[in-house]
């Protein structure tokens, strides 16, 4: 009898000791190509009105942009099975940060406190549900990470997610106006970290972003989303009323990603992980993801000005007379003429700039 409970220890013994190496698997690397990080926005116009996920769409002043990003495995490898982890910091590109009496550019409401429940009811466990409304093109009550079962705002203790506005290359960011998105405590753009050594300090600028983590199913079974290209984030962008035109881009940045190496280290690789198996929390790590925007074109409601030739004098028939020339393949007379996108709709040639500028010159609407 003792030699079989001794027979049955060991076996468990083994049992655990194996589980222990499936967990703690051997990193692996496979390189740029093998992931992407990818932006969607939902288009209510596409496939015939009934609306699509697509990569680009036309939009209005004021109108609410529903946006996601979703996390995929493009690599070779047929053994991966589920997302490990991946961290970023959103962007938003041209936005407008300045409040010109038309208001700005504002994301949508993040998750709710309390309860913290992501996108479903307290009491749901179901990560496929999870999935399902986070792909859903409608509004959300409220928005942030898709994660798995943990909570949608919160990242690290009160490291809060938190919009971001860079204007002219303020705080470290390139030149222009954005939106970034990471944690309360990353108040300055991230920067390649290319030298040695690096310091916690630049170092929680990476971690401290957007992380979309989960264990392994088998420490996690309930909140756990099998899966190679999961959403892994939902926003939405209320466009403010400025009235010109211009193209938004929603994406991120190559220094938001995880450092392979850490404080002590010179690796600046970047990347995002898989998980192998169902033991496995995330060993395999795809270096560089390909980052793939989302890009917004905002039609302008206001028609250039009716000095179309630029000679300060207005109104003036010349103004039409040159718009019609230039219309028409000729050369500006002055020199100095505007586009002949009159009502700034980006359609162009179109006859309706004409009918367009003839209403303004009037001194009626812009249409």
């Amino acid at each position: 009898m003792r030699v079989r409970a001794l027979q049955r220890s060991m076996a468990a013994l083994l049992a655990l000791a194996g589980s222990a190496c499936v967990a703690a698997a051997q990193t692996t690397f496979e390189g740029p190509g093998s992931g992407e990080l990818r932006f969607l926005v939902f288009d209510p116009a596409a496939a015939g009105g009934q609306g699509e996920w697509v990569r680009s769409m036309g939009a209005q002043p004021g109108q609410q942009v529903e946006w996601r990003v979703d996390m995929v495995y493009t690599g070779t490898r047929s053994d991966l099975f589920a997302l490990g982890e991946v961290l970023y910091q959103p962007t938003i590109a041209n936005a407008d940060n300045m409040d010109g009496g038309d208001g700005i550019d504002a994301l949508g409401p993040w998750g709710p406190i309390p309860p913290q429940c992501d996108f479903v009811p307290c009491d749901s466990s179901d990560p496929q549900a999870r999935q399902a409304l986070a792909r859903l093109g409608t509004p959300l009550q409220a928005y942030g990470r898709v994660n798995f079962g943990g909570m949608s705002q919160s990242a690290t203790g009160s490291n809060i997610l938190t919009a971001f506005r860079h204007s002219n290359g303020s705080n470290g960011a390139p030149p222009g106006e954005w939106i970034r998105i990471a944690g309360s405590f990353v108040t300055l753009w991230p920067g390649p970290l290319n030298t040695c050594p690096v310091t916690a300090t630049d170092i929680n600028r990476i971690l401290r972003g957007v992380s979309s983590q989960q264990q392994s199913s088998s420490l996690a079974p309930f909140f756990h989303m099998p899966g190679l290209s999961p959403t892994i984030f939902r926003q939405a962008l209320v466009l403010s009323d400025r009235p010109d035109a211009r193209v938004i881009e929603i994406g991120t940045f190559p220094e938001a990603f995880r450092r392979v190496g850490g404080t002590a280290s010179c690796d600046d690789r970047r990347y995002s992980s898989w998980q192998t198996g169902t033991a496995d929390s995330g060993s395999h790590r795809t270096l560089y993801p390909t980052i793939s925007p989302a890009f917004v074109f905002i039609t302008g409601t206001a028609c250039d000005p009716i000095d179309f030739n630029r000679d300060t004098l207005f109104p003036d028939v010349q103004d039409i007379a040159d718009f019609l020339a230039v219309y028409s393949g000729g050369a500006c007379p002055t020199g100095a003429c505007g586009d002949i996108d009159f009502n700034n709709d980006w359609l162009f040639p179109d006859t309706a700039d004409i009918e367009s500028l003839v209403s303004v010159f009037a001194g009626g609407p812009c249409l």
